[in-house]
Formats: C-alpha cells, sequence, structure tokens
C-alpha cells in the first residue's frame, strides 16, 4: 500500500441549521458529492415522509481504490431503512445484520479485495456510510432511504406540512434535484426551496419541502397497505385533533409530589447539569429554560429552591436551595471539559455520596424533591456501557430533548423521563415555554392511556399471530405521551383472511378524558404504491422499537428484541446494519440470506445448496487448519523451552540517543503554564486552547495535551498525567482531558483503542474494559481486539479487584479471549500472534492459580476442552522452578493497521535483540516474528536476565494508513519483570504516541537486580540518525 498526504479540509458554513453532511474521521477519505436528488413520497394524513436521498459520489483525491466514508446527522426522529448502490446497470440492496456481525464481514472482505458497503448508527442521531472500494475518478450511485416526521404550520394560511432536511455539502454540487408526491394528497401543490432543482450548490439553507393541506382539515383517519404478505396500517392524531377532542383549557395542575393546590408553598426541584465537552453549545438554550421553568412555577404559586448538580466524568454539586438567579450564576462558571459518564445520576438521585469522584456535601436523604431535570444530549462516550440503573428512584426526572440541531441520543433521554415518570418534550420553535409549563404541571400531558379492539366475534381475526398494534392492543392499560405532531397508533396483521375493522383508542390530558374510534382500511381501501407499503411497515417497525426501549430495563432483552424486529424489516439502527454486498459468494461464506431481486440471487440459491452439501468437507478443513495452527505452537513450546535452559555469551555494542525534540505551539504553552504556576495555570491554560474551534475537533489535540512534556529533565520525560498525579489532581481530571476525544469523534475502534490505553494509564480500569470491549464489536476480526482486552481484564484484577463483581467470570472472559485468539482463523498478517497468547494463557491460570488457590486448584481454570494442559501449557524446564517462570517479558502493540512497529531491546552489556538480530549471544532472549503490518505483537522473552538496565526501544519503521484523527499511531508496551514469581512480580504498562516513520525512541528503561526491587522508568524520545525530529509521547504506570 502506498502512503498519501491528503490537502484540508475546506472550512464549514459555521451558520449552517440542524443537519450538515460531513465526510467521517480525517483517518478515512473525503469523497466528493457530485449530484444528489431527493424524492419525497408523503402520507399527509399520517404527516410521515419517506425520503429517498440519491447521491453520485466520486474519490477524486488519491489516485488507487481506497475506503471513503460519509457521516451525517439526522433528526433525532429519523431512521434510515433502506440502502442501494448502483453499479454497472443493477441495482445492490443492502440487508440488515446485527451490527457485530457486520463489522466482521465488512472487514473480511476487505481483507479479500471484495467490494462492501455499509450504513449504520454510530451512536444517537449520527449515521455513517462507508464504501469500498472507491476507484479514483469513477462515479458511484448510492441511495439512502429515510423515514422521517412532519411538521404542522398551524398558524400559516392555509395550514400546511413542513419537512426539512437541512443537508448541507463541503463543496458544491453540480446538479440537484427535488422531487414530492403525496397520494393521500393528491391536488396539493408540494413546493421546495430549490424550486425543483438548482446548480452549483451546497445547499446553504438546507432542503424544506412545504405542502399546502386542504381545508378544513379532514377528521383522524387511518391508512393501510400491503407488501402481500403483512399490511400494515397506521392512524394519526393531530396536535389540532387532539385540541378538539379534549378541549384546550387545562386546569393549572401541580407537580406529583409537591403540596396540593389550596396549600401551595416552596418546593425543591434538583438540576442535573451535563457538563461535558459536547453540551457547551446548548448553554443558552438551557438556561432559558430554567427562566421558563421558574416563570411556570410562580404563576402556580410555587416558590421553587434549586439544587444543582452538575456531571460529566466526575460529579458536583454547585448550589443547594437557591433562587433562580444564584442557580444561573452558579451555572455561568461551569467549565465545559471531559465526556459523560450517565451512571453518575444514580448516586445524585438517590442523594447519596458518589462510590468514585466523590460528591463532596451529598445532600441529605431528608430533602425531598419535586421533580428532577435532565439538561443533556444523552451522548455517553461509552455508549451502552454506563446507564443509570434508576433503582428505587421515586422521583419524576423530566427530560427536554435537545433541539433537532444538535446531536444527541434522544432514545436514551426518552427511556430515562418514561423510566422515572417524567415528561420529555422537545425544545422545539426556539421557545421553551411549552416545555416548562409540562415539566412544572400547568400544561399536563396528553396521553393515550389505552387501545382496544373488540375481536370476540371475529375468531379469524384473533387467530392471526402477526397481530399487533403499538400502543399494545392486549394491555389494560399504558402510558404513552403525545409528540409534538400528535399521537401515531399503528398495526399489523396477515394480508391473507380477515383483519380488525376498528380500533378505539383512549385519550387523557389531566382530568380529561375522551375516546376515539379509528376504522382499520380493508382490503378495497389499501393504498397501491410500493413505496407506501414500505412506508407504513417502517413506520410500525420503529413506533415498535420504541415501545421496546422505553418499557424493557433489561439491557440483554432490549438487544435481542430490537435486534430481531431490525433485521426483519431491513432498518439500520443501534443493533444493525445495512450491508451491502455483491457476490453470491459473499452471501454464502457468511450464512447470510440474498434479497430477491439482488443481481446475485440465483447463483447465491445454487451456492447455497452447494456449500450444504460440502459442509462436512469444509469442517475438515477447517480441523487440518487448526492442526496445523497446534503444531507450530508446539514447535514454539519446544523452542521456548531450548531458551529457556540456552547458556549465557558475553557480547558489546553501542547505542546513540538524540536529544528530544520540541512539542507543538499548544503544547509549549501548557508545558510552561505548568512550570511557572503548577496544576491549576497548566489546566487553565489548557482550557483556553480548547476553545479554539479548529483544536477542539482535532482528536490528536486532547491526546497531546494529556502527555505533554514537561521540559528536558535530563535523559527521562514526564507527562502530563503523571504530573497532574503528583501535583495532587485526581485521575479524574487526567482521564477528562482524553475523553474528550470521545466527544469529538463518535467511535471508531482506532479513537477507543487510544483512549482506553491512556484510561489504563491513569488506572480507570472499568473505562478501559468497557472500551476494549467496545473496539470487540467494531472490529471482531482483528485478534488485537482480544488480546487487548484479555490483557486490560487481567490488570484490573490485579490493581482493582475490588471493582470486579465476579471474578470468577473475569477471569474466565480473559482467559476466553486468549483462546478465542489461539485457535480462531485470522488474516495471514497475523499469523503467529497464537504463540505470544500461549505464553500469556500460561500466565494468566498460573497467576489465578496462585492468587486463589482455594477455588483455582487442580486445573479448574485451564481451558482443557479448548487445549490440552499437558500439551500446550508452558512450563519452566529448570529444576529450581515450578510452573511458567521467566525473567523479562515485553510485549508491543499498536493501534493502527497495516503498520510496521519494530521492537528493539538494548540489554545491559549492549547487545541490541531485534527483528535482525532476534537471540540474545548473551542471554538467551529472543524476539518473536517481524509484523510488518496488522498491530503486532512483537515480543521479546528472557527467561534468565542478567543484572543490569534494559533498554526498550521502539522503531515507528512504516504506516501505510492515515492517521490525522488520532494523531498518530500509539504504541503499547507490557512489560513483566520476575513473571511467575508472583510475589515479586511487577506488571507495567506503557503508551505513547508515534508520528514520523523511520522515528526510533526509548519507551521504557527496566532495571534487573537480583538483590532489589527492580525499577521502571520512561525515557527520553530518540530519533534514527537518518530521520531526526518527530512528534511522540509516552505514558507509564507506577508499579503495583
Amino acid at each position: 500500500m502506498t502512503e498519501y498526504d491528503f490537502p484540508a479540509k475546506e472550512e464549514e458554513n459555521c451558520d449552517l441549521p440542524q443537519l450538515s453532511l460531513t465526510y467521517g474521521d480525517d483517518t478515512r477519505l473525503h469523497v466528493t458529492v457530485r449530484e444528489a436528488a431527493f424524492t419525497c413520497h408523503i402520507l399527509a394524513s399520517q404527516q410521515l415522509a419517506l425520503v429517498k436521498v440519491a447521491l453520485v459520489v466520486c474519490n477524486d483525491t488519491v489516485n488507487s481504490e481506497v475506503e471513503a466514508s460519509l457521516r451525517f446527522p439526522l433528526p433525532g426522529d429519523a431512521m434510515v431503512c433502506d440502502y442501494t448502490f448502483q453499479q454497472d446497470g443493477a441495482t445492490l440492496q443492502a440487508i440488515s445484520v446485527p451490527k457485530k456481525k457486520a463489522a466482521a464481514v465488512a472487514y473480511l472482505e476487505k481483507e479479500k479485495g471484495r467490494q462492501v458497503s455499509k450504513t449504520t448508527n454510530v451512536q444517537g442521531n449520527v449515521w455513517q456510510t462507508d464504501i469500498y472500494p472507491l476507484p479514483y475518478q469513477q462515479e458511484r450511485e448510492i441511495t439512502i432511504s429515510l423515514l422521517c416526521k412532519l411538521d404542522a404550520t398551524p398558524t400559516s394560511t392555509p395550514s400546511s406540512l413542513l419537512f426539512q432536511l437541512p443537508l448541507t455539502f463541503a463543496a458544491p454540487v453540480r446538479r440537484v434535484s427535488v422531487s414530492v408526491e403525496s397520494p393521500d394528497c393528491p391536488t396539493a401543490a408540494a413546493f421546495d426551496n430549490l424550486g425543483g432543482a438548482a446548480a452549483d450548490t451546497s445547499l446553504p439553507e438546507g432542503l424544506r419541502v412545504t405542502l399546502p393541506l386542504a381545508e378544513p382539515r379532514p377528521p383522524p383517519t387511518a391508512l393501510a397497505a400491503t407488501d402481500g404478505v403483512t399490511v400494515h396500517w397506521s392512524a394519526f392524531l393531530s396536535a389540532a385533533d387532539l385540541e378538539g377532542l379534549l378541549g384546550s383549557a387545562e386546569e393549572p395542575l401541580p407537580p406529583a409530589t409537591s403540596s396540593s393546590p389550596q396549600n401551595l408553598g416552596p418546593i425543591d426541584v434538583g438540576i442535573l447539569w451535563d457538563a461535558s465537552r459536547s453540551a457547551a453549545a446548548a448553554k443558552d438554550a438551557r438556561l432559558a429554560l430554567l427562566a421558563a421553568l421558574d416563570k411556570e412555577y410562580r404563576q402556580l404559586g410555587y416558590h421553587v429552591a434549586y439544587t444543582v448538580f452538575t456531571f460529566g466524568t466526575a460529579a458536583d454539586r454547585v448550589a443547594s436551595r437557591v433562587p433562580l438567579a444564584a442557580a444561573q450564576a452558579a451555572l455561568l462558571e461551569v467549565q465545559y471539559d471531559g465526556g459523560t459518564d450517565l451512571s453518575l445520576l444514580d448516586a445524585i438521585l438517590a442523594s447519596s455520596p458518589l462510590q468514585e469522584g466523590a460528591l463532596e456535601g451529598a445532600v441529605a436523604p431528608s430533602l425531598q424533591f419535586a421533580c428532577f431535570v435532565l439538561l443533556s444530549d444523552g451522548l455517553d462516550n461509552l455508549p451502552g456501557k454506563r446507564l443509570p440503573t434508576l433503582q428505587g428512584i421515586t422521583v419524576p426526572v423530566h427530560v427536554p430533548l435537545p433541539a433537532a440541531t444538535d446531536q444527541a441520543n434522544p432514545t436514551v433521554l426518552r427511556w430515562l423521563a418514561y423510566q422515572t415518570g417524567g415528561v420529555c418534550l422537545p425544545l422545539g420553535g426556539g421557545s421553551p415555554q411549552r416545555c416548562a409549563g409540562t415539566m412544572a404541571g400547568a400544561l399536563p400531558q396528553t396521553m393515550i392511556t389505552s387501545v382496544r379492539m373488540d375481536l370476540s366475534s371475529d375468531p379469524e381475526a384473533l387467530a392471526d399471530e402477526t397481530l399487533a398494534t403499538v400502543p399494545d392492543h392486549r394491555l389494560f392499560r399504558v402510558a404513552v405521551p403525545a409528540a409534538p405532531q400528535g399521537l401515531w397508533v399503528s398495526g399489523a396483521c396477515s394480508a391473507v383472511g380477515r383483519r380488525p375493522r376498528c380500533v378505539t383508542v383512549t385519550l387523557e390530558r389531566g382530568p380529561r378524558r375522551a375516546e376515539v374510534t379509528l376504522e382499520v382500511p380493508q382490503a378495497a381501501q389499501e393504498l397501491p404504491s410500493p413505496l407506501s407499503a414500505r412506508l407504513l411497515a417502517v413506520h410500525h417497525a420503529a413506533v415498535s422499537l420504541d415501545e421496546i426501549k422505553l418499557q424493557h430495563y433489561d439491557p440483554d432483552v432490549v438487544v435481542t428484541h430490537a435486534t430481531e424486529l431490525a433485521t426483519r424489516y431491513g432498518l439500520a439502527t443501534e443493533h444493525t446494519t445495512l450491508l451491502l454486498l455483491r457476490l453470491p459468494e459473499q452471501f454464502a461464506e457468511h450464512d447470510l440470506q440474498c434479497p430477491e431481486g439482488h443481481p446475485a440471487y440465483d447463483a447465491w440459491q445454487v451456492l447455497a445448496e452447494e456449500r450444504l452439501a460440502a459442509q462436512d468437507e469444509r469442517e475438515r478443513e477447517l480441523e487440518r487448519k487448526l492442526l496445523e495452527k497446534f503444531q507450530r505452537m508446539s514447535r514454539f513450546v519446544l523452542k521456548f523451552h531450548d531458551l529457556e535452559t540456552a547458556p549465557l555469551l558475553r557480547c558489546s555494542a553501542a547505542t546513540d540517543a538524540e536529544p528530544p525534540t520540541r512539542e507543538k505551539n499548544f503544547v509549549v504553552a501548557i508545558e510552561d503554564a505548568l512550570k511557572k504556576g503548577g496544576l491549576s495555570a497548566g489546566y487553565g491554560e489548557y482550557l483556553k486552547w480548547s476553545e479554539d474551534p479548529q483544536l477542539c475537533e482535532t482528536p490528536s489535540f486532547f491526546i497531546l495535551a494529556a502527555e505533554i512534556q514537561l521540559g528536558d529533565l535530563g535523559a527521562r520525560v514526564k507527562w502530563v498525567e503523571k504530573a497532574l498525579r503528583d501535583g495532587g489532581a485526581p485521575a479524574e481530571m487526567c482521564a477528562k482531558v482524553v475523553g474528550n476525544v470521545l466527544e469529538t469523534k463518535l467511535p471508531d475502534a482506532q479513537t477507543c483503542r487510544v483512549v482506553a490505553y491512556h484510561l489504563l494509564t491513569v488506572a480507570r480500569w472499568t473505562e478501559a474494559v468497557w472500551l476494549l470491549e467496545l473496539v470487540s464489536d467494531l472490529a471482531p476480526e482483528e485478534p488485537n481486539s482480544y488480546t487487548d482486552l484479555a490483557f486490560a481484564r487481567v490488570h484490573r484484577l490485579r490493581h482493582a479487584c475490588g471493582a470486579v463483581a465476579d471474578v470468577d467470570s473475569e477471569l474466565r472472559k480473559a482467559i476466553s479471549h486468549l483462546v478465542r485468539v489461539i485457535k480462531g482463523s485470522w488474516a495471514s498478517r497475523f499469523d503467529e500472534i497464537e504463540w505470544p497468547c500461549l505464553l500469556l494463557l500460561s500466565w494468566v491460570v498460573g497467576w489465578a492459580e496462585w492468587k486463589w488457590p482455594d477455588r483455582f486448584g487442580a486445573g479448574a481454570l485451564w481451558p482443557e476442552s479448548e487445549l490440552s494442559e499437558g500439551e500446550y501449557r508452558l512450563r519452566s524446564k529448570l529444576p529450581c522452578r515450578e510452573g511458567l517462570h521467566m525473567d523479562l517479558f515485553v510485549w508491543l502493540g499498536w493501534d493502527t493497521d497495516h503498520t510496521d512497529v519494530d521492537l528493539h531491546v538494548v540489554e545491559p552489556r549492549g547487545e541490541e535483540v531485534y527483528y535482525g538480530h532476534n537471540i540474545s549471544r548473551e542471554t538467551g532472549a529472543a524476539v518473536s516474528r517481524d509484523f510488518t503490518e496488522g498491530y503486532g505483537p512483537e515480543v521479546y522473552t528472557c527467561p534468565r536476565a542478567p543484572d543490569g538496565t534494559y533498554d526498550i526501544q521502539t522503531n515507528y519503521f512504516a504506516n501505510h494508513q492515515v492517521t490525522g484523527s488520532t494523531g498518530g499511531t500509539s504504541a503499547v508496551i507490557w512489560s513483566i519483570e520476575n513473571l511467575g514469581n508472583f510475589d515479586e512480580e511487577h506488571v507495567r504498562f506503557t503508551t505513547t504516541r508515534l508520528v514520523k516513520a523511520k522515528q526510533r525512541q526509548s519507551v521504557l528503561t527496566i532495571n534487573i537486580s537480583k538483590d532489589s526491587q527492580p525499577a521502571v522508568g520512561t525515557a527520553a524520545i530518540v530519533a534514527d540518525k537518518e530521520q531526526a525530529g518527530g512528534e511522540a509521547s509516552g505514558v507509564g504506570t507506577e508499579p503495583e
């Protein structure tokens, strides 16, 4: 592969509203959009639209076949429901696949050089489409279909529906076209802000489509359509319909937990304020909401005392029982930095001290809150890993949804409100008054409280197993709040046989109650358009998914049901990906169903039958490959024992080191501030630089800011995380700086690896394990995803065993990760990764048996069913030792695929051991295979190490990928001294940033002395004489 230099991004228009089309991380190709066509299929009576966005894209940057990405936020209620690719006159249709499997298939297909593409939900309302390969100067057409809800504009004359898709492009698009159709409102003349077409435009105002409605608006009605198998129907009650049914004059109602209206008095309201970096942009809108909320309470006769809590990576109480002005003043002083840990809400809501990052001066349990108001975007930078449990919480949590212009995770926010009995309304239209009135109780919510169908006289419909409604007609009572547009009732039933004739919906708003009966369209009344059928089917799946997420707390239950539903309906969700394959072999080899109509369908059917017949032969071939792998491991076992008993020889060599180089300007500025003013001055300087709009969008800024050099202290380098701890700062401050990386770039595998490595250096074991679990989901076909995770689990057990709820389960998970690597079938560039993992497996089992002899004695931990202990467990052959023993073990890995980093170890008498001289003549130590691509590892094993200093160095030999997103490649070094002698064993972890090719740097020095405890330190950056200069950094953990 070739190393490429890319031009800088064009500066984007900062005034663009809501939604912009961006081009993924800086590690991916910037593609050009040459044409765009928008087709809007609108069901006006349901205020729903199916929008097809056809884009002609091109790689006009790199003269090679590369992977390209389009990353785009969507409105919070939108959903990607179809993805197609036009090639050679044929349409390739994507299929919905569980997210982890889709990632694995895409990885393997790219390894084989075969075409693959996918559209996936990154997090919240952010989506991404990946295309591989995208040849140079060849146009490709992709089509992404979206389900969107429309807003009514009752103040206009005549009233109309408004659809907004504020896409904006980084560069002018040569041609943009818009077409609109509405089968249930065919006479309406829709218009858009482009007049139907435009040329050479970047859509600076996005796309706006307006559909005028007939006056008077017809009463609520249901629509139905079928795909030939299932009938889907929908009925919509608009906000105007609800006003007509329930009236517009509401009685003021106090909050449920406050005193009665006849005895109004003071109440306490808790404010939960997100202080992460991503929340900074919304602070003005949130302050305006608090002012509106206070006004509503005062109009009801309440005097409110506010207690303000901030949370990000830690929680704090910044004001206690103060009036609005004091609360606002405290919030104006909040510093926005770091990521978001939503699990901190448990401790705040329970009014008890936090276990980690203690909440100083916790609220007394006797303080009774009327409600809490959560002001957050819901974006946790460890998605899905740190949700609050909400156990025992009886106070409602009201959650204003961020405006559609903001990136957010509305699913999590709605779930938090629903689980606590709170309300969840958007801050739409620029006015917070309606949202504030509902939270205060002046404007009670409109709810569906029941859905009924009389099937007693219709046994055929009753027997239909596909019959379903949302909300669920089988429940005696439900509580589904109205959306700003109104309320939807959706249903599905078999297309064969009879269907229900009507559905009765019960509505409540405060003390008011109403019922409305809606007829379910019969076969003769169905909409004929396939687009209408697809729209109604997707809408039914979307509201069903919302119901699952709201009502089930158990995340495993949610994932199981939501994944099954999304794959059945062909959707991209947080659990599923739309995966697009071209060849019949691609479907067959991964046991995937090729969709009818796909060009490969007929060939796939034949191939699938052939593969089924040849299944036994394939299993024998896998057994043969596994046997070959075991034979290689057996040869390693013998070689390892030969090295262990090799005689010690003598030799000499010498190496020179270059002085360290200077870092970037912001690094120097923060470094100088730390020197002159200490911790507070250094952190303040960092916050000042973080306000730079270009720097704060660059993950490498936060990585370097967390690794700042504190001057030339001889041959040693100290880094900010260590300096902060030496200055008395908690590890949370160090983790907060690095956590900003995930605030600026939503998770990809490399970014998550980098941040996880840094979290390990500041003893944030659990967060590191969570992130590496996410890496194993994002990159399941890379063996290093599992070796990193195994190391992190074991490191957490050694340093923070109390943080592990089930030691037995944690150990077995670490062991299973290593076994998976040892027995797995990986790409050829990962060959021979199994023997370092075999060594690690023997070490982990031995340590656990020593640590808990009563629990794990007599081979209880060894995975005997997978690997024979007698044949594959490494043990010392020296008579004076039992089990696996080694004086020094060093493991070097890195975080960037298709990269070559070399391990060099300079031994006490100067002999340098590396891939070109891989066995030491003096010590008998060995360096493993030279991994020239992939992630390593390269391993140094020294069974008998003479006393002296061992200088561990890395050589950044070559990088075949662009890594601007994170500033370079991270090298990670695990070292174990006295391995197997567990009373004296020292396990350490170091991470270093590598930027320039051929850069040589010393990352760790280890002093071995049989008469004293070993010492460790990070050493100065050096560079090869042929390539002086560079940018790199390293962080080392303290000894156990």
